[in-house]
């Protein structure tokens, strides 16, 4: 037994071991309290347990006791798992941890303790939240603006198109997926240039004329770890509206400036018949 404490003494993940079905601690390693920021507390029962070790949900509520790993270890009679655990330190520090129930059984079938261990997960789970806020910032943008974002495989096949800017040819996120840009723009004076030019190796911008939409856009090849070419992938900003818009000053100013051409013409010609007219 003293050879079994020595090791557990040794590992870099909590161990905390209690009676069945009470909770009374019986064990606990070194990493226990460096994690959970105390020693164990010995008359501590487990409907005790939140708040003796400030065990709280993500939310900052107390977790719920029937949802322990020791609790659902004793109602599953099995090895169970939780991530989802939150240790509030004395101090105010928040620890996340995952944890890992698994039951030890009598002679005679009985649980008679339960081992819980856990480890410090809190830089995965600080992680996973800078992910998924990414993740939300990309979509917001994606889903919004007039923005286009696709990848096709070598042959040119459409492995990704996503975002608003497909609208303007009439298309939805995905509706492209696995059709062949060659195919479809087989007609198109330029895109196969363009499509042919990325597969070589060239990052560049180009702007291009479909069907109901402009698009300026910029395109990159897709390497595989060898450094091969595997595909591009590509970044097209609908300007459809722009380009109309420019188009649209561009005829006012002509218009603007005929005008004041005209007005000053008028104006020349006007002087010397004001005065033939009063000789």
């Amino acid at each position: 037994m003293e050879n079994l404490r020595w090791i557990l003494d040794g590992l870099p993940m909590g161990v905390w071991v209690a009676r069945a079905p009470n909770g009374v601690v019986e064990y606990v390693n070194r990493a226990f309290q460096a994690i959970v920021g105390i020693d164990a507390v010995e008359e501590s029962r487990i409907d005790d347990a939140p708040a003796t070790y400030g065990i709280r949900d993500r939310h900052g509520n107390p977790y719920p006791v029937e949802q322990l790993p020791f609790s659902r270890v004793l109602s599953s009679r099995g090895p169970v798992e939780s991530d989802d655990l939150v240790i509030r330190r004395s101090g105010g520090e928040k620890v996340n941890v995952r944890a890992y129930g698994v039951p030890v059984y009598g002679a005679g079938g009985e649980i008679t303790h339960v081992i819980i261990a856990f480890i410090d997960n809190t830089k995965q789970v600080e992680a996973e939240r800078q992910r998924d806020s990414m993740e939300a910032r990309l979509a917001l943008i994606i889903n919004h603006a007039p923005l286009a974002i696709w990848s096709a495989d070598q042959h040119g096949n459409v492995t990704l198109s996503e975002g608003a800017g497909l609208a303007s040819m009439g298309v939805k996120s995905g509706q492209l997926v696995g059709q062949n840009l060659f195919e479809l723009y087989a007609e198109h004076p330029n895109i196969p240039d363009y499509l042919r030019r990325a597969l070589k190796g060239d990052s560049f911008r180009y702007t291009v004329e479909v069907p109901g939409a402009i698009y300026d856009s910029f395109v990159t090849p897709i390497r595989d770890s060898g450094g091969e070419i595997v595909g591009m992938a590509g970044l097209s900003n609908d300007v459809t509206e722009i380009r109309r818009l420019q188009a649209s000053a561009i005829q006012n100013d002509r218009v603007i400036a005929l005008g004041t051409l005209a007005a000053s013409v008028a104006h020349e010609i006007n002087n010397p018949l004001t005065y033939v007219l009063g000789i």
